[in-house]
């Protein structure tokens, strides 16, 4: 698997590829979005 992290303003997006050695569109991803709830309450 590879696995693809995206920093957002409040968390960030992790993009994990479990078929890399496939061709690009038939390639599965899964997407998990973790939110950093910390910088949420203190705003």
């Amino acid at each position: 698997m590879s696995t693809s992290i995206t920093l957002l303003a409040n968390g960030y997006l992790e993009i994990v590829c479990t078929d890399p050695w496939l061709e690009p569109l038939r390639r599965h991803y899964i997407i998990r979005r973790t939110v950093d709830y910390g910088s949420i309450c203190m705003q």
